[in-house]
C-alpha cells in the first residue's frame, strides 16, 4: 500500500526526522490557473494565502500548512494540481515545493500582506495589528486569523459576510459550524446576535476564534467549543453559518431543517461553482428551499430556508 505523503517527506526534513513545526507551501502556477490553485490551497486548513508574481506567465501562490496536519492531503493535492493542464488552465502544471518553517514565519509573512479592507456595506475587516481610519457607520471585524481559515480574503468568506449583513436579524441565534478564525461569528455579533454558537473540530482554529472574539469584546455574545459540525447545537436557532466546501455541505444539509427555528435560514458557502448543482440537489432532497444565490468569480453562496408546506 502507497504510504501517506507526511511531515517527513518535506525537502530537507532528512531520513527519519519529523517535521513538528509547519509547512511553507510554494506554488508556481500558469495565471489561467490562479484561482483554481489558490481553491485548492483553501481546501487544506492554511489560513490565508499570500499571493507574488512570479516568472513570466506565473502567478506564485504561498500558504502554511501544520505539518501534523499534511498526511495524505499533500499526494492529493500534487495529483490534483497535475489534472489542471487538462482542464484548459494553462500548459504547465503547477509546481509545488515544500519547506520546513517556523510558526513566527508565518506570522510575519502574513502581517506584510494583510491590510484593512471592506467586506460589506458596512463590515470592514482590521487586523489587530493595525488601527485605520475607518467610514462613519463602519463596523469593524477585529482579526488575527493566525493558522486558521478565515481572513476574509477567500471569496467565500466575503459572500458569507455579504449575505450575514443583509439578512441577520437583530436578536437572533447563531450556529456558526466550521468557524475557523471566528470572523463570521464575530460579523453575527457585532451585527447584533443576540447569542452565537461557533463550531470547529480543530482545537488550534477553536484558539484562533476565541482570540479574535476577545480583541472584538464580544465574549458575552459568541462561545467557540470544540464539536463536529452541528452536534454541540442543543436547541434550534434561527441562522446556521456553513463556509465549508461543498463536500462538506451536501453531507450537512440533511441536519439543517430539524436545527432551524420556525421561519429560520441557513447561508452556505465554499461552494464551487462546478459543485453547484450537486449541493442544489441535496438542498431540495433535504427539504429546503433556495432563497438566493450570490457569487464571485468561481464561488458560490446560498442561503436556503425550509421548504413550506
Amino acid at each position: 500500500m502507497e504510504q501517506d505523503e507526511g511531515p517527513a517527506a518535506v525537502a530537507g526534513a532528512g531520513a527519519g526526522r519529523r517535521c513538528t513545526g509547519y509547512l511553507l507551501l510554494t506554488v508556481d502556477a500558469p495565471v489561467e490557473a490562479r484561482e483554481a490553485v489558490a481553491a485548492l490551497l483553501h481546501e487544506l486548513p492554511t489560513g490565508g494565502l499570500i499571493e507574488e508574481e512570479g516568472a513570466a506567465g506565473l502567478v506564485r501562490l504561498r500558504a502554511y500548512l501544520r505539518a501534523e496536519a499534511a498526511g495524505g492531503r499533500l499526494r492529493e493535492l500534487r495529483r490534483r494540481l497535475a489534472a489542471l493542464p487538462s482542464l484548459g488552465l494553462g500548459t504547465v502544471t503547477p509546481e509545488l515545493r515544500l519547506e520546513e518553517a517556523a510558526e513566527e514565519a508565518w506570522a510575519t509573512a502574513w502581517r506584510a500582506h494583510f491590510h484593512a479592507f471592506p467586506a460589506g456595506r458596512r463590515l470592514w475587516v482590521v487586523p489587530t495589528w493595525e488601527r485605520p481610519d475607518l467610514p462613519a457607520g463602519a463596523v469593524p471585524i477585529l482579526l488575527d486569523p493566525g493558522m486558521a481559515f478565515g481572513s476574509g480574503l477567500h471569496p467565500s468568506t466575503q459572500l458569507c459576510l455579504q449575505l450575514l449583513e443583509e439578512h441577520l436579524e437583530p436578536g437572533c441565534i447563531v450556529a456558526d459550524v466550521g468557524t475557523g478564525s471566528g470572523i463570521l461569528a464575530v460579523a453575527a455579533a457585532k451585527l447584533g446576535a443576540a447569542c452565537v454558537l461557533a463550531v470547529d473540530h480543530d482545537p488550534l482554529a477553536v484558539e484562533v476564534a476565541r482570540a479574535n472574539v476577545a480583541h472584538n469584546e464580544v465574549q458575552h455574545t459568541v462561545d467557540v467549543v470544540v464539536g463536529d459540525l452541528l452536534d454541540p447545537l442543543e436547541a434550534p436557532v434561527d441562522l446556521i453559518l456553513a463556509n465549508l466546501t461543498a463536500e462538506v455541505v451536501i453531507t450537512l444539509v440533511p441536519r439543517i431543517v430539524p436545527r432551524l427555528r420556525p421561519g429560520g435560514r441557513a447561508i452556505l458557502s465554499g461552494i464551487a461553482d462546478v459543485r453547484e448543482a450537486e449541493v442544489l440537489r441535496a438542498i431540495d432532497q433535504a427539504g429546503l428551499r433556495l432563497l438566493q444565490a450570490i457569487g464571485a468569480g468561481e464561488w458560490r453562496a446560498l442561503l436556503v430556508a425550509a421548504a413550506g408546506p
